[in-house]
């Protein structure tokens, strides 16, 4: 078997730096890049084709965000119905994310305050896009992020989440409350630890990982070693509901 890469949320916050600050890579390539790898499973998970599908994506306010609203771009292109729930006012968006709106308000989605989704209304999608909080959350959710989680987790929806399951500890797998429980999870650059733990299981369903562009020279960087799981795709299944595919922590 091949030995997998984990990263916690530490050194996570330490590949970005040398990455963005040394490499000199911009968040808008990588988000790019996490974006599209994102709108990729979610079609598989609506059995290969979206056209005419309707898909809401759940964002919050930063990296994390952006990556969803260009899934929202690559899904709308490929013609599904796509529709964004914002979670945080525009003036609070990181730039980076803010950028990404503009695209889809430019192109015309359909773009409202995610108080205004009742159960009742997200029940009507076939898919939910979860880029509401990224790999750094301390605690449980609050607030709006609280309410849409909640709304998501009883309907009987598939979920995918970008990069860690929104209300999930990165590190150790502690799920605060509330947490959203995925259909499947699209892991960027490496999974995180606490994502390979056994009590995130029911948390994040299929383990799918996402190729960013991050230089591999990166993880030795910081004592980081292990094989490239990138060798053949950018995009790898790692563990098809709650069986590892081939590969060992």
């Amino acid at each position: 078997m091949k030995r997998l890469l984990s990263v916690t949320t530490e050194q996570m916050k330490e590949v970005d730096h040398i990455v963005i600050h040394e490499y000199g890579l911009q968040i808008l390539q990588v988000m790019e890049n996490a974006g599209r790898l994102l709108a990729r499973v979610c079609r598989l998970m609506l059995g290969g084709r979206v056209s005419g599908r309707k898909i809401i994506v759940l964002a919050g306010r930063g990296r994390n965000a952006g990556g969803g609203l260009v899934a929202a771009r690559n899904l709308h292109n490929w013609e599904a119905d796509v529709e964004i729930a914002l979670t945080a006012r525009e003036d609070s968006l990181k730039r980076s994310a803010l950028i990404q709106l503009n695209v889809l308000e430019s192109m015309g989605l359909r773009i409202e305050d995610s108080s205004a989704f009742s159960q009742a209304r997200l029940n009507k999608f076939d898919l939910i896009v979860d880029a509401l909080i990224g790999y750094g959350i301390q605690g449980d959710p609050v607030g709006e992020f609280a309410h849409i989680i909640s709304i998501a987790n009883q309907l009987k929806k598939p979920i995918v989440s970008l990069d860690v399951p929104s209300g999930l500890d990165a590190t150790t797998g502690r799920p605060y409350d509330p947490c959203i429980r995925a259909s499947a999870t699209v892991m960027l650059a490496l999974p995180k630890t606490g994502l390979l733990e056994d009590q995130a299981t029911g948390y994040v369903g299929e383990l799918w990982l996402a190729d960013i562009g991050i230089p591999p020279e990166t993880y030795a960087r910081i004592g980081i070693k292990g094989d490239n799981p990138f060798i053949d795709d950018d995009l790898v299944l790692l563990r098809h509901k709650k069986k590892a595919i081939g590969i060992t922590a």
